[in-house]
């Protein structure tokens, strides 16, 4: 095995330790099951789609807030604490 070959494992092996996928076929499929349930929610259930959107509206306030919020950086500080 080359020295380059075993700095790629390296950099693989590290990147699955952060979470990151190991590849895009990876991503191809996610998106790919997505598409296809999206596909089929809006094909067969579109009334029920279309009547739960403002619903989902309303919750995606309160999750975006939840999910996305310790993301500023400012919450977390130490600068305030003795």
């Amino acid at each position: 095995m080359s020295h380059s070959r075993s700095m790629e494992l390296d950099v693989e092996k590290e990147s699955c330790e952060l979470g990151e996928p190991r590849s895009n076929l990876y991503q191809v499929g996610k998106w790919g099951a997505i598409a296809v349930i999206a596909y089929y929610l809006l094909t067969e259930h579109r009334a029920h789609v279309f009547a739960a959107l403002p619903f989902l509206l309303l919750l995606s306030c309160p999750l975006m807030h939840f999910f996305m919020h310790g993301r500023h950086g400012h919450h977390n500080s130490e600068e305030g604490k003795n």
